[in-house]
């Protein structure tokens, strides 16, 4: 009884015990004692299949889960391609747009002024633009951050699927 004590209700080794308890004491149905007790520690089918249940209910969302982030690291990606080029043809486009403009509908007789002050607008205009496609840059390289957390956390949720299928945790 002291041992049993020790070892608390839910050790594995306390049926094994039980039996040889009961076995070798002189009560009448110890035969029968011994049979309930293999009986009860046959395993439970519902329990088995329930939690087996849980184990793929737990592995379908994780798996949910990684299709979503690769989706949303797949989305990153495509939007930074674009901005990516739309960030290359910007100058480009402006410089078109500037000389254009610089050189449509110069009043006669003060060509050279007009044209001048034209040139000076047209250079505030790259700036700009330079600004822009910098601060275009700048989102690029900040969703590419993302996309790279949005991997880390693909690379996390597949081991824990994999641990989880192979039954490590």
């Amino acid at each position: 009884m002291g041992l049993l004590q020790t070892l608390g209700p839910n050790t594995t080794v306390l049926p094994i015990i039980l039996k040889g308890i009961f076995a070798n004491s002189s009560l009448s149905n110890r035969y029968e004692m011994i049979a309930a007790l293999d009986q009860m520690n046959q395993p439970n089918p519902e329990a088995q299949q329930l939690e087996q249940a849980q184990q793929q209910l737990a592995l379908q969302a994780a798996q949910a889960q990684i299709a979503v982030s690769t989706t949303q690291a797949e989305q990153n990606r495509a939007e930074a391609q674009k901005l990516s080029v739309e960030t290359q043809l910007m100058p480009q486009e402006v410089q078109a747009k500037v000389l254009a403009s610089a050189t449509k509908n110069l009043p006669s007789g003060n060509e050279s002024n007009e044209f001048d002050k034209r040139v000076k607008i047209a250079e505030l205009m790259l700036k700009e633009a330079d600004i822009k496609n910098k601060s275009k840059i700048v989102e690029l390289q900040m969703n590419n951050a993302k996309s790279n957390v949005v991997d880390l956390e693909n690379d996390f949720l597949e081991n824990l699927n994999t641990e989880l299928t192979n039954g490590n945790r």
